[in-house]
């Protein structure tokens, strides 16, 4: 009578054997060899070559050598897929019949990069060192390469990385910016604000350059479509402010002024021009408050002896009209 030990061990032995057996099957007598090369018939050494029985669902992998030359050998006849794959080549797959007498012979595609190829990104190099060094018209032309590079990669180069277009855009927008042509900055703007519509620092920069450029209601267009709750930036509204003063024009500059103060109540040179802004207006009690604002606020500053001094004016206005 066998001992429970032994009964146990025989059937443990049995189990591991099972497990075995299958990955042996596809073993034989059969032998097949091939070489693997390149689109120019160059060979392509290393390259990892997995034979899989069809039928039997195993088989063996093998590397290449540097004459890209393999050989396998016991394995068993029938139909096997073979599938190569190597360090920057696409893989490869083919069916083959053993017994075989012709070398298998393949030839590997080599793989695109993905992303922005080497040549782009010197483009963009160059170009941020010609617009360090302020040669905007050069370093624009750096940009429009990379862009231009750009449009014609394939999808699966630019798939994810559509910020690169965008960004060159932006650069591209910049050197305009400097060579002071709005229309062209604008143009490229716009390809940045359709990439990101909700993006209100785009649009009211878009906004100021217009109207910096007498683009009246171009400007006012985007300027309507701003979303303020988004704004975080009081030198935003305020730069808007700017350029309205500059036209002599308070009475449209006052409600950008009170949205940067909107934005930043601390915000000094908001409640300093928006002070100007009312004595232009002859709104002198607001410009009074704009002025003890400015002096609390900054009260060792250059704006605050000028806030003293407008103050005297309106005092002496004010006992002039009384």
């Amino acid at each position: 009578m066998r001992s429970p030990g032994l009964v146990a061990s025989l059937a443990a032995a049995a189990a591991v054997l099972g497990t075995l057996t299958p990955a042996q099957d596809w073993r034989g007598m059969g032998r097949v060899e091939g070489r693997v090369l390149d689109e120019a018939g160059a060979p392509v050494a290393g390259a990892e070559i997995t034979l899989t029985h069809t039928a039997l669902k195993g088989g063996p992998t093998v590397t290449a050598d540097e004459d890209g030359k393999w050989a396998v050998g016991g394995i068993d006849n029938g139909a096997w897929l073979v599938r190569i794959q190597a360090e920057g080549f696409n893989p490869a797959e083919t069916t083959i019949g053993i017994p075989r007498a012709i070398p298998v012979e393949v030839h590997l595609k080599r793989a695109k990069p993905l992303g922005p190829p080497p040549e782009l990104l010197a483009h963009i190099d160059d170009g941020n060192a010609l617009y360090e060094a302020e040669k905007y018209a050069e370093a624009r032309v750096a940009f429009e390469k990379a862009l231009a590079l750009w449009d014609g990669l394939e999808p699966a180069a630019r798939d994810g990385k559509a910020k690169v277009a965008i960004e060159l855009h932006s650069l591209i927008a910049r050197c305009y910016n400097q060579e002071d042509d709005v229309e062209k900055e604008l143009e490229h703007l716009q390809h940045v604000l359709d990439a990101d519509p909700a993006n209100s620092n785009v649009r009211l920069l878009m906004a100021q350059e217009a109207l910096r450029a007498g683009m009246t209601e171009r400007g006012h267009a985007l300027l309507a479509d701003v979303d303020e709750s988004a704004v975080t930036d009081p030198d935003v509204f305020y730069n808007v402010a700017v350029l309205y003063l500059n036209q002599s024009n308070s009475e449209e500059a006052l409600p950008y002024l009170t949205k940067a103060i909107g934005v930043d109540p601390t915000y000094v040179d908001g409640y300093f021009q928006r002070a100007l802004a009312y004595f232009n207006l002859e709104r002198y009690a607001e410009a009074k408050a704009d002025c003890d604002k400015v002096i609390e606020l900054a009260p060792d500053g250059e704006q605050a002896q000028t806030a003293t001094a407008l103050m005297e004016a309106i005092s002496s206005t004010a006992g002039a009209d009384q």
